[in-house]
Formats: C-alpha cells, sequence, structure tokens
C-alpha cells in the first residue's frame, strides 16, 4: 500500500493585541512593552514581565531578571518581546510581514524567519523558527533549545550547563521569502 502525501493548507491566525492596533504572529503572547506598544513574545499564553522587555513561559513567574517556577530557571534574555505589527482589516493581514533585511533566509533559500530566531528543520523538508538565537535544534523536529543547553531525550525540556531543567520551546512556523496572499503553513 502506497502511503499519502496528501498536503494541507491551514490558514494562521494574528494575535490581536488588547490596544485593537497592533497583532502578533499565531502562538505569541502580545505584552506591553516600556515605550507603551505591544511586542510580541515568541510563546503562547506566556507571563509579561513588569520590566516591558520580557516575557516568561506560562506558569513561570518574573522574578529579579529570571522567570522562576518552584527550583526551575529560565533566564528571561532568552525570552525577548519584539516589536509588534500594527494590525491592518482582516483581509490586509497578508501584508503585516513585510520582508525585513534582518531577516534569516533559512537553508532552504525559501523560508525565512525574524531575526533573532534560528531555522530549525521540520518534517518534510521545512523549516521553523525557534524564538532563540543560535538555538540548538530537537531531534524531534518540533522543540528547540537556547545555545549552550541540550534537548532532554524526549525534547519537551532544556538542560543547561548546570543541569538545570526548563521547557523546550516549540517552532513557529517560517515564512515564504515570496510573499503570498495570504499567510499559510502547509501539514501533511
Amino acid at each position: 500500500i502506497k502511503a499519502s502525501t496528501k498536503k494541507i493548507a491551514i490558514k494562521l491566525k494574528d494575535v490581536v493585541c488588547p490596544d485593537g492596533q497592533s497583532e502578533c504572529p499565531s502562538g505569541n503572547t502580545c505584552c506591553k512593552l516600556s515605550s507603551g506598544e505591544y511586542g510580541c513574545c515568541p510563546l503562547p499564553k506566556a507571563t509579561c514581565c513588569s520590566d516591558g522587555v520580557h516575557c516568561c513561559p506560562n506558569g513561570y513567574s518574573c522574578d529579579g531578571g529570571v522567570c522562576s517556577k518552584a527550583t526551575e530557571e529560565v533566564k528571561p534574555s532568552l525570552l525577548k518581546t519584539t516589536k509588534s505589527s500594527p494590525q491592518f482589516h482582516h483581509h490586509h493581514l497578508a501584508n503585516v510581514q513585510k520582508f525585513d533585511k534582518s531577516d534569516i533566509v533559512c537553508p532552504d533559500g525559501q523560508s525565512e524567519c525574524p531575526s533573532g530566531y534560528t531555522c530549525c528543520p521540520l518534517d518534510g523538508g521545512y523549516y521553523g523558527c525557534c524564538p532563540y538565537d543560535h538555538a540548538v535544534c530537537c531531534s524531534d523536529e518540533q522543540h528547540c533549545c537556547p545555545l549552550n543547553s541540550v534537548c532532554s531525550p524526549d525534547c519537551t525540556e532544556c538542560l543547561d550547563n548546570n543541569n538545570r531543567r526548563f521547557p523546550s520551546q516549540t517552532k513557529t512556523p517560517s515564512k515564504q521569502v515570496e510573499q503570498p496572499r495570504d499567510k499559510y503553513v502547509v501539514v501533511f
């Protein structure tokens, strides 16, 4: 029996920030920046830190420059919020992510990730974006960890040089170098 390689396109929904003027990519959290504008934390349902610069994973709190949960710690510099895009009418949302010279073009030459992210391979030869600069791409092709850490055997956690554990991040879809009319991610 021959395996099917049927492709399904799923439209990505951006997250509209509370000001109604800004938006963040799907899977991100809107956080208020120190400037009063909204920025995008590359984590779903994240905790926004009061410094207006950092954010922590869901279930963690901002505590004196680190994200903490019981005895675990995550370095917040790895989880910076980035400036959000202005919101347009729903039929113009595809134009929100503009090609930026500082964006990183992935090895396939067809995908790109925002500056400060790392291109990591996904199943099927596609690329996703890890919200860490110079990240470690986990072997499950779904998660990633920051530089100077390793993925746990099941790829759900990262271990730093001091054997501290913290959650690995799920990659977000990359965008095409040539802007499509709408943003889609292809899944099999």
